[in-house]
């Protein structure tokens, strides 16, 4: 469940799961309740966010110079988050869909969806 630059340095990973769990329920909620095909975040969106990362981890002691496992063979680090676990929590809390693309509609997609017992969800009434 964790992606890029979500792992802590400092607590449990757990806390960071759950944020992202959050996240993507609200992200799957979107797509049912707008009926759409799928939803991804805009390019330039991304960009700047890696961006301000890797401008975060620049300060941190995992990119002080010395080689560590959390670096790539380039120095590029990907794995840690570089703030508090509240500061994480506080960026997935919001979920900004004028910064995603939209599929468009998809009438179908809730038949596209099996809950685990093998059934359909019912629509929002």
């Amino acid at each position: 469940m964790t992606g890029p630059n979500s792992g802590p340095g400092h607590n449990s990973l757990l806390v960071y799961v759950e944020g992202q769990l959050d996240y993507a329920v609200r992200g799957i909620t979107t797509i049912l309740d707008s009926d759409l095909r799928y939803l991804d975040v805009r390019h330039d969106v991304q960009r700047r966010y890696n961006e301000r990362i890797q401008r975060r981890l620049t300060k941190t002691t995992w990119m002080s110079g010395c080689s560590s496992w959390y670096l790539t063979t380039d120095g590029h680090n990907v794995s840690m988050y570089p703030g508090f676990a509240t500061q994480y929590l506080r960026q997935d809390a919001r979920f900004p869909v004028r910064r995603l693309r939209r599929g468009r509609t998809c009438s179908r997609a809730r038949e596209l969806i099996r809950l685990s017992d093998g059934t359909q969800p019912t629509a929002p009434r």
